[in-house]
């Protein structure tokens, strides 16, 4: 994340690199450097409990090799996000030695085992005052007395304590106490996403699918997520609290009428949604994915990452290729599907447009472009090109679904010709659906979702049903019997069974 935000804006005097542990790379020599990618292999292991073999390596690395009058160090979950930073740095840096985020303590036993349960729960740390490890700046004389006790502060475990603890006399009497400087120029890059971005599913009436989703984010993503779903759902979500991180979950609570809006045309009710989402955070980067999605890995990621530079990104819509035998749209651009993907919510230019307007063009019935319309959110994608946004497609192999040539014969070809199936998704499709309409049957509700939808819906829960539980349903199709082998190799999470 570093790489594609801050670090393409510091000044040109400053080299940067990023310090990897590899100790089968490195072989017989301390350290590597790859000038080209900007990194630094130190011949250390690249846990937290090796950081300060890892840190006083890497200061000795650059101390033979590069030229230099002072090295800053942060973490690589930093984001500076003060841009005067270096300019407030060069003022005063040339009185100091050592500087940053400043901390006293007294001899103690350390807590952060509480939050690094690799640490030893009795550590103890000696009287000293230092620099927190998210930044702090050494001189030359610094370095030089740190490097006379590399062989004691490779011994040690908590790195920021031990550099600090290491440097004596007048480097440390001259420390630049760097507090309200540091607090208000880094972040943690959890903090920076949840600021610029919102993240978010829904999950009207189907919250058992959700909450299977959410314990597969959770493997992989440290983001917060919004789920926007009912009071009765939320039920649900309290029932099963123990299952997932309740810290990292925003509820976004809508009105149990939206429960009949969702059984006589569900898309409608997500479209409702959605441009809620949209006129409610007008500026930032949303992020969606479906509840009837399983994450293989930080998905989300790649979506964050392509957004710093685009304004669409996500798995690929063919129009010119597209399977749904649609000869009217070839000549179209293709957009971008909507199981996962995400965009940056100022070039939709929503003052533009009344609610109602909006939602119909989310649902796909409405354009203001002249265009025919293949899916859900498509004239929305369209309104975003047309304002000069820049798309980008994330490669079938990481994320399912097709290719530019319409293919989906991608690495998992298998699952991806029936589903979504990707490195790091699999989704399934109209899952949510099913379940929803499986309770309005229940209930006696009727419905204006055409028959053959319903069908295809239930066939969906049921291949969902099937591969993440062994269940098996009249509605499961014959080709997807005997794959549940395969999807548990690929997917090793304790789900949470579906009732209905």
């Amino acid at each position: 994340m570093q790489l594609e935000t801050w670090l393409q804006h510091i000044p040109q005097y400053v080299s940067y690199f990023h310090v990897i542990g590899d100790k089968e790379r490195c072989g017989d020599s301390d350290f590597s450097f790859d000038m080209e990618e900007r990194i630094l292999y130190v011949n250390t292991k690249d846990d937290y409990l090796s950081l300060p073999s890892k840190i006083i390596t890497a200061i000795h690395a650059v101390h033979q090799t590069i030229p230099y009058d002072y090295i800053l160090k942060t973490d690589d979950d930093q984001m500076l996000i003060q841009p005067t930073f270096f300019e407030i740095l060069d003022s005063r840096i040339q009185s100091h030695h050592y500087g940053g985020y400043t901390i006293n303590v007294d001899n103690h036993y350390s807590t952060y085992w509480t939050v690094h349960n690799e640490l030893p729960k009795k550590l103890f740390l000696e009287k000293a005052t230092y620099c927190n490890g998210r930044f702090y700046f050494l001189s030359q004389v610094a370095v030089k007395m740190l490097l006379e006790m590399k062989t004691s502060i490779s011994s040690r475990i908590i790195e920021d304590h031990a550099i600090g603890y290491h440097l004596l006399g007048d480097v440390k009497q001259s420390i630049w106490r760097m507090n309200d400087i540091i607090l208000s120029s880094f972040i943690d890059d959890v903090e920076y996403v949840s600021r610029k971005h919102i993240i978010y599913t829904e999950c009207v009436n189907c919250p058992e699918i959700c909450l299977n989703a959410i314990l597969s984010y959770q493997c992989y993503h440290p983001y917060p997520v919004h789920i926007y779903l009912t009071p009765t759902d939320m039920v649900y979500f309290e029932k099963h609290k123990s299952r997932y991180d309740l810290s990292k979950i925003i509820f976004q609570c809508v009105n149990e009428s939206m429960i009949n809006i969702y059984e006589q045309d569900g898309h409608l009710g997500t479209a409702i949604i959605w441009e809620n989402v949209i006129r409610s955070y007008p500026s930032h980067n949303i992020i969606h994915f479906d509840s009837d999605v399983i994450f293989r890995g930080d998905a989300v990621n790649d979506i964050i990452h392509g957004l710093y530079s685009n304004d669409l990104v996500g798995p690929i819509r063919c129009y010119k290729n597209n399977l749904n035998g649609r000869d009217d749209i070839r000549h179209q651009p293709d957009v971008i599907s909507t199981y996962c993907f995400g965009f940056k919510a100022s070039m939709v230019h929503v003052n533009q447009y009344k609610s109602k307007e909006l939602i119909f063009m989310i649902r796909g019935y409405s354009t203001p472009l002249p265009f025919h319309i293949l899916d859900f959110f498509d004239p929305v994608s369209y309104v975003i090109l047309h304002h000069g946004g820049k798309m980008k497609t994330i490669d079938f192999n990481i994320i399912g679904g097709l290719n530019q040539e319409g293919s989906k014969l991608n690495s998992y070809p298998i699952l991806n010709t029936k589903m979504d199936c990707g490195d790091k998704i699999i989704h399934f499709a109209s899952v949510g659906t099913g379940l929803s309409m499986k309770k309005a049957m229940k209930k006696g509700c009727t419905t204006q979702i055409p028959q053959s939808y319903v069908e295809h819906s239930f066939r969906t829960l049921a291949t969902y049903q099937y591969l993440l539980f062994g269940l098996e349903t009249d509605e499961l199709e014959e080709s997807i019997k005997g794959l549940r082998a395969y999807f548990n190799e690929l997917v090793s999470i304790p789900f949470v069974p579906i009732t209905f």
